[in-house]
Protein backbone atom coordinates (compact mmCIF):
# COMPACT_ATOMS: atom_id res chain seq x y z
CA UNK A 1 0.00 0.00 0.00
CA UNK A 2 1.36 3.61 -0.96
CA UNK A 3 2.01 6.43 1.29
CA UNK A 4 -0.61 8.06 -0.33
CA UNK A 5 -3.37 5.43 0.50
CA UNK A 6 -2.40 5.22 3.94
CA UNK A 7 -2.65 9.18 4.31
CA UNK A 8 -5.90 9.66 2.49
CA UNK A 9 -7.64 6.62 4.62
CA UNK A 10 -5.97 7.74 7.84
CA UNK A 11 -7.64 11.22 7.09
CA UNK A 12 -10.77 9.90 6.14
CA UNK A 13 -11.86 8.20 9.28
CA UNK A 14 -12.12 11.27 11.18
CA UNK A 15 -14.64 12.65 8.58
CA UNK A 16 -16.42 9.57 9.00
CA UNK A 17 -16.84 9.63 12.60
CA UNK A 18 -17.77 13.53 12.49
CA UNK A 19 -20.79 12.69 10.10
CA UNK A 20 -22.27 9.64 12.27
CA UNK A 21 -21.50 12.43 15.36
CA UNK A 22 -23.36 14.97 13.86
CA UNK A 23 -26.13 12.55 12.63
CA UNK A 24 -26.59 11.67 16.09
CA UNK A 25 -27.00 15.06 17.42
CA UNK A 26 -29.26 16.36 14.76
CA UNK A 27 -31.22 13.02 15.22
CA UNK A 28 -31.46 13.76 19.41
CA UNK A 29 -32.05 17.48 18.81
CA UNK A 30 -35.11 16.70 16.42
CA UNK A 31 -36.54 14.00 18.82
CA UNK A 32 -36.23 16.39 22.18
CA UNK A 33 -37.79 18.69 19.71
CA UNK A 34 -40.58 16.57 18.58
CA UNK A 35 -40.93 15.63 22.52
CA UNK A 36 -41.18 19.22 23.33
CA UNK A 37 -44.02 20.30 20.70
CA UNK A 38 -45.43 16.61 21.52
CA UNK A 39 -45.75 17.30 25.19
CA UNK A 40 -46.77 21.19 24.41
CA UNK A 41 -49.53 20.06 22.13
CA UNK A 42 -51.06 16.86 23.73
CA UNK A 43 -49.66 16.80 27.57
CA UNK A 44 -49.34 20.10 28.70
CA UNK A 45 -49.18 19.56 32.13
CA UNK A 46 -46.13 17.44 31.63
CA UNK A 47 -45.97 13.75 31.63
CA UNK A 48 -47.02 11.83 34.45
CA UNK A 49 -44.97 11.06 37.63
CA UNK A 50 -43.90 8.55 39.18
CA UNK A 51 -46.55 6.73 41.91
CA UNK A 52 -44.33 4.49 44.46
CA UNK A 53 -46.63 1.23 44.74
CA UNK A 54 -47.12 1.86 48.37
CA UNK A 55 -49.22 5.33 47.20
CA UNK A 56 -51.35 3.87 44.73
CA UNK A 57 -54.82 3.65 45.64
CA UNK A 58 -56.33 0.47 47.33
CA UNK A 59 -59.65 -0.46 46.31
CA UNK A 60 -62.40 -3.10 47.37
CA UNK A 61 -64.14 -5.31 44.81
CA UNK A 62 -67.76 -5.13 44.17
CA UNK A 63 -70.19 -7.20 45.68
CA UNK A 64 -72.28 -8.06 43.05
CA UNK A 65 -75.08 -9.05 45.15
CA UNK A 66 -75.58 -5.84 47.43
CA UNK A 67 -78.31 -4.65 45.14
CA UNK A 68 -79.81 -1.90 47.69
CA UNK A 69 -79.71 0.81 45.35
CA UNK A 70 -81.99 -0.65 42.78
CA UNK A 71 -85.20 -0.19 42.23
CA UNK A 72 -86.11 -3.63 43.25
CA UNK A 73 -85.45 -2.64 46.93
CA UNK A 74 -88.32 -0.48 47.78
CA UNK A 75 -86.32 2.34 48.55
CA UNK A 76 -84.99 4.30 46.06
CA UNK A 77 -87.23 6.64 44.29
CA UNK A 78 -86.49 9.35 41.22
CA UNK A 79 -87.73 12.42 40.81
CA UNK A 80 -88.01 13.87 37.05
CA UNK A 81 -88.61 17.33 35.48
CA UNK A 82 -92.32 18.03 35.03
CA UNK A 83 -93.12 19.58 31.33
CA UNK A 84 -96.21 21.17 31.34
CA UNK A 85 -95.14 22.94 28.38
CA UNK A 86 -94.04 20.66 25.67
CA UNK A 87 -92.34 23.69 24.23
CA UNK A 88 -90.46 24.49 27.16
CA UNK A 89 -86.37 24.32 28.38
CA UNK A 90 -85.25 21.41 29.91
CA UNK A 91 -83.78 22.88 32.73
CA UNK A 92 -82.56 19.78 35.17
CA UNK A 93 -79.28 18.42 33.03
CA UNK A 94 -76.30 17.27 35.00
CA UNK A 95 -78.06 17.88 38.82
CA UNK A 96 -74.27 17.95 40.18
CA UNK A 97 -75.88 18.67 43.90
CA UNK A 98 -79.16 18.98 45.28
CA UNK A 99 -79.28 22.02 48.01
CA UNK A 100 -82.04 22.95 50.67
CA UNK A 101 -82.51 26.38 51.63
CA UNK A 102 -83.09 27.15 55.10
CA UNK A 103 -87.21 27.06 54.46
CA UNK A 104 -86.61 23.55 52.89
CA UNK A 105 -86.99 24.10 48.84
CA UNK A 106 -84.93 22.17 46.77
CA UNK A 107 -82.17 23.39 43.99
CA UNK A 108 -79.58 21.83 42.05
CA UNK A 109 -76.87 23.20 40.36
CA UNK A 110 -76.61 22.18 36.37
CA UNK A 111 -74.44 21.54 33.72
CA UNK A 112 -75.27 24.66 31.94
CA UNK A 113 -74.42 27.17 35.12
CA UNK A 114 -78.42 27.36 36.29
CA UNK A 115 -79.88 27.61 39.46
CA UNK A 116 -83.36 25.65 39.47
CA UNK A 117 -85.41 25.10 42.23
CA UNK A 118 -88.17 21.63 42.53
CA UNK A 119 -91.62 22.36 43.88
CA UNK A 120 -94.92 21.13 43.27
CA UNK A 121 -93.84 17.07 43.84
CA UNK A 122 -96.56 14.77 42.36
CA UNK A 123 -96.80 10.79 41.36
CA UNK A 124 -96.77 9.89 37.84
CA UNK A 125 -96.77 6.54 35.71
CA UNK A 126 -93.87 6.68 33.42
CA UNK A 127 -92.68 3.52 31.61
CA UNK A 128 -95.06 1.25 33.17
CA UNK A 129 -93.82 2.54 36.56
CA UNK A 130 -94.13 4.80 39.09
CA UNK A 131 -91.99 8.08 39.64
CA UNK A 132 -92.14 11.36 41.29
CA UNK A 133 -92.37 14.30 39.05
CA UNK A 134 -91.43 18.11 40.13
CA UNK A 135 -91.73 21.55 38.54
CA UNK A 136 -88.40 23.27 38.04
CA UNK A 137 -87.98 26.74 38.12
CA UNK A 138 -84.94 29.13 36.87
CA UNK A 139 -84.15 30.61 40.06
CA UNK A 140 -80.81 32.16 38.67
CA UNK A 141 -78.43 31.73 35.78
CA UNK A 142 -74.74 31.68 37.49
CA UNK A 143 -72.54 32.71 34.14
CA UNK A 144 -70.41 31.30 32.46
CA UNK A 145 -68.78 28.67 34.62
CA UNK A 146 -69.90 25.07 35.64
CA UNK A 147 -71.17 25.10 39.79
CA UNK A 148 -70.68 21.94 40.83
CA UNK A 149 -71.28 22.10 44.96
CA UNK A 150 -72.60 24.21 47.47
CA UNK A 151 -74.34 25.03 50.83
CA UNK A 152 -76.73 27.94 51.41
CA UNK A 153 -76.31 30.22 54.68
CA UNK A 154 -78.70 31.03 57.64
CA UNK A 155 -79.41 34.26 56.04
CA UNK A 156 -80.05 32.38 52.65
CA UNK A 157 -77.09 33.17 50.74
CA UNK A 158 -75.82 30.63 48.71
CA UNK A 159 -72.49 29.76 48.60
CA UNK A 160 -71.22 27.82 45.56
CA UNK A 161 -67.91 26.10 44.39
CA UNK A 162 -67.56 27.17 40.53
CA UNK A 163 -64.66 24.57 38.56
CA UNK A 164 -64.07 27.68 36.50
CA UNK A 165 -64.97 30.83 38.51
CA UNK A 166 -63.82 30.01 41.97
CA UNK A 167 -65.50 30.43 45.12
CA UNK A 168 -69.01 32.58 44.39
CA UNK A 169 -72.40 33.54 45.93
CA UNK A 170 -75.82 34.98 45.40
CA UNK A 171 -77.60 36.41 48.05
CA UNK A 172 -82.20 34.85 46.91
CA UNK A 173 -83.89 36.77 49.11
CA UNK A 174 -82.79 40.01 46.88
CA UNK A 175 -85.42 39.33 44.54
CA UNK A 176 -84.98 42.55 42.47
CA UNK A 177 -80.86 43.19 42.97
CA UNK A 178 -79.73 39.49 42.48
CA UNK A 179 -76.09 39.03 41.63
CA UNK A 180 -73.57 36.45 41.55
CA UNK A 181 -70.20 37.70 43.20
CA UNK A 182 -66.86 36.45 42.71
CA UNK A 183 -65.85 36.01 46.08
CA UNK A 184 -62.33 33.75 46.24
CA UNK A 185 -60.61 33.27 42.65
CA UNK A 186 -57.25 33.29 44.33
CA UNK A 187 -55.32 32.65 47.62
CA UNK A 188 -52.52 34.27 49.10
CA UNK A 189 -49.91 31.87 50.39
CA UNK A 190 -47.41 32.21 53.22
CA UNK A 191 -44.71 33.34 50.94
CA UNK A 192 -46.83 36.16 50.03
CA UNK A 193 -47.42 35.32 46.59
CA UNK A 194 -50.91 34.78 44.53
CA UNK A 195 -52.48 31.71 43.93
CA UNK A 196 -55.22 30.68 41.67
CA UNK A 197 -57.95 29.13 42.65
CA UNK A 198 -58.31 26.39 39.28
CA UNK A 199 -61.18 24.08 39.99
CA UNK A 200 -63.33 24.89 43.03
CA UNK A 201 -65.10 21.39 43.35
CA UNK A 202 -67.23 21.60 46.67
CA UNK A 203 -68.46 23.86 49.23
CA UNK A 204 -70.05 23.70 53.30
CA UNK A 205 -70.34 25.81 55.79
CA UNK A 206 -69.42 25.86 59.31
CA UNK A 207 -72.64 25.78 61.72
CA UNK A 208 -71.26 27.63 64.38
CA UNK A 209 -68.85 30.04 62.77
CA UNK A 210 -70.50 30.64 59.38
CA UNK A 211 -66.89 30.39 58.08
CA UNK A 212 -66.81 28.45 54.50
CA UNK A 213 -64.99 25.27 53.63
CA UNK A 214 -64.09 24.62 50.03
CA UNK A 215 -62.15 22.31 48.12
CA UNK A 216 -59.66 23.54 45.37
CA UNK A 217 -59.67 20.09 43.39
CA UNK A 218 -56.14 20.33 40.78
CA UNK A 219 -54.73 23.46 39.25
CA UNK A 220 -55.61 21.63 35.76
CA UNK A 221 -58.38 23.81 34.17
CA UNK A 222 -61.22 21.96 32.39
CA UNK A 223 -61.65 22.50 28.79
CA UNK A 224 -64.30 23.65 27.31
CA UNK A 225 -67.02 22.08 24.75
CA UNK A 226 -67.62 24.13 21.74
CA UNK A 227 -70.48 22.28 20.15
CA UNK A 228 -71.90 21.24 24.19
CA UNK A 229 -71.45 24.57 25.40
CA UNK A 230 -70.30 23.24 28.69
CA UNK A 231 -67.23 22.49 30.22
CA UNK A 232 -65.97 18.78 30.20
CA UNK A 233 -65.10 18.28 34.30
CA UNK A 234 -64.29 14.99 33.77
CA UNK A 235 -61.99 15.34 31.16
CA UNK A 236 -59.75 17.55 33.45
CA UNK A 237 -59.85 15.42 36.64
CA UNK A 238 -58.97 12.18 34.34
CA UNK A 239 -55.80 14.33 32.90
CA UNK A 240 -55.65 14.98 37.01
CA UNK A 241 -55.12 11.56 37.80
CA UNK A 242 -53.35 10.17 35.16
CA UNK A 243 -50.17 12.46 36.06
CA UNK A 244 -50.21 11.80 39.41
CA UNK A 245 -49.55 15.25 41.23
CA UNK A 246 -51.09 15.77 44.22
CA UNK A 247 -52.12 19.87 43.95
CA UNK A 248 -55.62 19.52 45.53
CA UNK A 249 -56.35 22.09 48.90
CA UNK A 250 -58.84 22.60 51.45
CA UNK A 251 -59.56 26.35 51.76
CA UNK A 252 -61.08 28.41 54.09
CA UNK A 253 -62.98 31.77 53.76
CA UNK A 254 -64.68 34.24 55.89
CA UNK A 255 -67.44 35.86 55.26
CA UNK A 256 -67.01 38.83 57.99
CA UNK A 257 -63.44 39.50 56.75
CA UNK A 258 -63.02 37.89 53.13
CA UNK A 259 -60.17 36.08 54.35
CA UNK A 260 -58.80 32.84 52.40
CA UNK A 261 -56.63 30.95 53.77
CA UNK A 262 -55.17 27.87 52.66
CA UNK A 263 -56.03 24.96 55.42
CA UNK A 264 -54.68 22.62 53.56
CA UNK A 265 -52.76 20.68 50.70
CA UNK A 266 -51.07 18.32 48.68
CA UNK A 267 -54.35 15.94 47.58
CA UNK A 268 -55.10 14.14 44.58
CA UNK A 269 -57.82 15.55 43.18
CA UNK A 270 -59.59 17.35 46.83
CA UNK A 271 -63.26 16.57 45.40
CA UNK A 272 -66.28 16.47 47.96
CA UNK A 273 -66.14 18.45 51.76
CA UNK A 274 -68.38 18.41 54.50
CA UNK A 275 -68.44 19.70 58.01
CA UNK A 276 -70.12 17.52 60.91
CA UNK A 277 -72.78 19.45 62.64
CA UNK A 278 -70.22 20.55 65.86
CA UNK A 279 -67.30 22.25 63.51
CA UNK A 280 -65.00 20.13 64.42
CA UNK A 281 -63.73 18.58 61.71
CA UNK A 282 -63.95 18.72 57.78
CA UNK A 283 -63.92 15.43 55.68
CA UNK A 284 -62.74 15.36 52.68
CA UNK A 285 -63.17 13.09 49.39
CA UNK A 286 -59.33 12.50 48.23
CA UNK A 287 -61.13 10.95 44.87
CA UNK A 288 -57.67 9.50 43.18
CA UNK A 289 -56.62 7.55 46.29
CA UNK A 290 -59.84 6.49 47.24
CA UNK A 291 -60.27 7.41 50.61
CA UNK A 292 -61.43 10.11 52.84
CA UNK A 293 -59.72 12.51 54.43
CA UNK A 294 -60.09 14.42 58.00
CA UNK A 295 -58.79 17.18 58.84
CA UNK A 296 -59.07 18.80 62.55
CA UNK A 297 -60.80 21.71 63.55
CA UNK A 298 -60.95 21.22 67.53
CA UNK A 299 -59.07 19.07 69.69
CA UNK A 300 -55.43 17.85 70.51
CA UNK A 301 -55.33 17.54 66.13
CA UNK A 302 -56.69 20.61 65.18
CA UNK A 303 -55.19 22.14 62.22
CA UNK A 304 -53.74 18.36 61.20
CA UNK A 305 -55.27 16.12 58.32
CA UNK A 306 -55.24 12.50 58.33
CA UNK A 307 -56.76 9.31 56.58
CA UNK A 308 -60.09 8.71 57.67
CA UNK A 309 -60.90 5.24 55.59
CA UNK A 310 -60.73 3.64 52.52
CA UNK A 311 -63.78 4.66 50.35
CA UNK A 312 -63.77 0.86 48.42
CA UNK A 313 -63.16 3.28 45.10
CA UNK A 314 -63.32 6.75 43.90
CA UNK A 315 -65.17 8.84 46.33
CA UNK A 316 -67.02 12.62 44.62
CA UNK A 317 -69.19 14.54 46.88
CA UNK A 318 -69.44 14.39 50.76
CA UNK A 319 -72.00 15.46 53.17
CA UNK A 320 -72.45 14.92 57.22
CA UNK A 321 -75.80 15.09 58.82
CA UNK A 322 -76.45 18.23 60.55
CA UNK A 323 -78.63 16.47 62.94
CA UNK A 324 -78.72 13.73 65.72
CA UNK A 325 -81.14 11.24 64.61
CA UNK A 326 -78.89 10.46 62.15
CA UNK A 327 -75.32 10.53 63.29
CA UNK A 328 -73.42 9.83 60.18
CA UNK A 329 -71.58 11.30 57.51
CA UNK A 330 -71.96 10.28 53.30
CA UNK A 331 -69.85 10.05 50.56
CA UNK A 332 -70.72 9.24 47.04
CA UNK A 333 -69.69 6.55 44.61
CA UNK A 334 -69.33 7.12 41.00
CA UNK A 335 -67.72 4.29 39.41
CA UNK A 336 -66.45 0.80 40.57
CA UNK A 337 -62.50 0.41 39.55
CA UNK A 338 -61.78 0.33 35.73
CA UNK A 339 -60.48 -2.56 34.43
CA UNK A 340 -57.93 -0.88 32.77
CA UNK A 341 -56.75 1.01 36.19
CA UNK A 342 -56.80 -2.31 37.32
CA UNK A 343 -54.27 -3.53 34.81
CA UNK A 344 -51.77 -0.23 34.56
CA UNK A 345 -51.92 -0.48 38.87
CA UNK A 346 -50.71 -3.69 38.84
CA UNK A 347 -47.49 -3.31 36.43
CA UNK A 348 -43.83 -2.04 37.31
CA UNK A 349 -43.12 1.74 37.37
CA UNK A 350 -40.97 1.77 33.89
CA UNK A 351 -44.47 0.46 32.42
CA UNK A 352 -47.33 2.09 34.62
CA UNK A 353 -46.11 5.61 33.95
CA UNK A 354 -46.12 5.72 30.10
CA UNK A 355 -49.24 4.70 29.95
CA UNK A 356 -50.66 7.02 32.19
CA UNK A 357 -48.48 9.89 30.02
CA UNK A 358 -50.49 8.48 27.24
CA UNK A 359 -53.96 8.66 28.75
CA UNK A 360 -52.94 12.38 29.25
CA UNK A 361 -52.50 12.90 25.57
CA UNK A 362 -55.34 10.95 24.61
CA UNK A 363 -58.74 12.35 23.42
CA UNK A 364 -61.19 12.48 25.09
CA UNK A 365 -63.51 10.23 23.77
CA UNK A 366 -60.35 7.54 23.23
CA UNK A 367 -60.00 7.47 26.83
CA UNK A 368 -61.21 3.54 28.55
CA UNK A 369 -64.43 3.85 29.78
CA UNK A 370 -65.78 3.50 33.04
CA UNK A 371 -67.83 0.65 34.41
CA UNK A 372 -71.50 1.44 34.96
CA UNK A 373 -72.34 1.74 38.65
CA UNK A 374 -74.08 4.10 41.42
CA UNK A 375 -73.44 3.78 45.40
CA UNK A 376 -72.58 5.97 48.25
CA UNK A 377 -71.17 4.88 51.54
CA UNK A 378 -72.64 5.65 54.89
CA UNK A 379 -69.28 6.55 57.01
CA UNK A 380 -69.18 6.29 61.18
CA UNK A 381 -66.47 9.16 61.83
CA UNK A 382 -66.35 8.11 65.49
CA UNK A 383 -64.85 4.56 65.13
CA UNK A 384 -63.66 5.34 61.31
CA UNK A 385 -65.90 3.03 59.63
CA UNK A 386 -68.30 2.42 56.88
CA UNK A 387 -71.79 1.81 58.14
CA UNK A 388 -73.28 0.42 55.15
CA UNK A 389 -72.44 0.26 51.18
CA UNK A 390 -75.51 1.07 49.10
CA UNK A 391 -75.18 0.40 45.44
CA UNK A 392 -76.26 -0.55 42.34
CA UNK A 393 -73.64 -2.58 41.10
CA UNK A 394 -74.59 -2.42 37.44
CA UNK A 395 -76.01 1.05 36.89
CA UNK A 396 -79.20 -0.41 36.00
CA UNK A 397 -81.73 2.09 37.62
CA UNK A 398 -78.83 4.72 38.77
CA UNK A 399 -75.43 5.52 37.87
CA UNK A 400 -72.26 8.05 38.38
CA UNK A 401 -73.65 9.39 41.35
CA UNK A 402 -71.13 12.60 42.32
CA UNK A 403 -73.67 14.59 44.92
CA UNK A 404 -75.23 12.92 48.24
CA UNK A 405 -77.43 15.70 50.57
CA UNK A 406 -79.17 14.33 53.53
CA UNK A 407 -82.57 15.91 54.27
CA UNK A 408 -85.01 15.20 57.08
CA UNK A 409 -84.90 10.93 56.52
CA UNK A 410 -83.90 10.68 53.11
CA UNK A 411 -80.63 11.42 51.09
CA UNK A 412 -80.55 13.06 47.42
CA UNK A 413 -78.36 11.79 44.76
CA UNK A 414 -77.25 13.72 42.33
CA UNK A 415 -75.27 13.11 39.30
CA UNK A 416 -73.25 14.77 36.41
CA UNK A 417 -75.45 12.91 33.86
CA UNK A 418 -78.48 11.64 34.57
CA UNK A 419 -81.53 13.75 33.75
CA UNK A 420 -82.99 12.89 37.19
CA UNK A 421 -82.32 12.65 40.99
CA UNK A 422 -82.45 10.09 43.55
CA UNK A 423 -83.84 9.60 46.54
CA UNK A 424 -83.12 6.84 49.28
CA UNK A 425 -85.11 6.08 52.23
CA UNK A 426 -82.41 6.00 54.70
CA UNK A 427 -84.68 4.18 57.71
Amino acid sequence: MSPLTTMTQTNTAPHSQHRTMLVVVAFALALGISSKIYEELYMPYGPALNIPVSDRPVYSPVDRSNKSLQMSSGKLRKIYERHDDAQSPKLLKGPETVIFDPKGTMYVLTEDSKLVSLTDFQEEELSSSVVTTAKVTLAMDLGNGRPLGGAFASDGTLYFADSILGLARVNLNKKQSRKVEIVASSVQLQDGSMSKILFADDADIGPKTGYVYFSDATDIVSPRMIKEMSWDVMHASKIDFARGKRTGRLLRYDPKTDEVVVLASGLWFANGIAVDRDETFVMISETFTARQMIYYLEGPKAGTMEPLLNSTTHPDGAFCSKTEDIPYCYAALPTAQPLAVAIMFSLPSFIERPLRSLLMSMHPKLAPPTKPYGGFIEIDVSDRSIKRVIQDPSGQDIRAITGVTVHEDKIYLGSLENDFIGVYDLN
